[in-house]
């Protein structure tokens, strides 16, 4: 295997799907940037050939309940968000069309999909083993009062590596699926 093609897009653009379930485990704010991350990644590589295609009746649909929370934001930002006290009165507004990223991250996951750029493999069994990784340590946790990464644990309620976030039975929910199917 050559230097060059160890580092090739197609490499990156994987380790970042991979990076999801890990960067959900650590905070919203690293699951964000991994995100934007391989937003502006795949527009770095394939720039705007993402949008070339013809749109779909989903993609149509889509489009529109994105554009329904735009407008239903900043209708809610005019006349119900009126806060003195608030530091930024555009609030609702920014939050709505900041929302619009996962618009933009449905029309990058199609496109990796049609041209195939996504190793399914990989992102199975990476997907699997984490869940799996964090099954293990919710066991870890319930048996011995602390998890693997010193968590203790309070009462029945199980955070494992979420820390004071009781995620973990939805985080598993989501994410052991592919273990099985892998």
């Amino acid at each position: 295997m050559s230097f060059q093609n160890i580092y090739s897009k197609n490499n990156l653009i994987n380790l970042l799907i991979i990076l999801i379930p890990i960067s959900y485990i650590a905070g919203n704010l690293l699951l964000n940037l991994n995100i934007l991350a391989l937003i502006f990644c795949v527009f770095f590589f394939f720039k705007f050939n993402i949008f070339k295609d013809k749109l779909s009746k989903i993609d149509k649909l889509i489009i529109i309940l994105f554009l329904y929370i735009i407008v239903n934001g900043g209708l809610n930002n005019l006349f119900n968000f009126n806060f003195p006290n608030a530091p930024n009165q555009n609030i609702v507004l920014v939050k709505s069309i900041l929302f619009s990223r996962f618009l933009i991250l449905f029309f990058v996951l199609k496109f990796l999909i049609k041209k195939n750029i996504i190793n399914y493999k990989l992102l199975f069994i990476s997907f699997g083993l984490i869940s799996l990784f964090v099954s293990i340590d919710i066991i870890i946790q319930y048996v011995f009062g602390k998890d693997l990464f010193g968590l203790e644990s309070s009462g029945r309620r199980l955070s494992g590596p979420f820390g004071d976030e009781y995620i973990a039975g939805s985080f598993i929910q989501r994410f052991f699926i592919f273990l099985v199917f892998s």
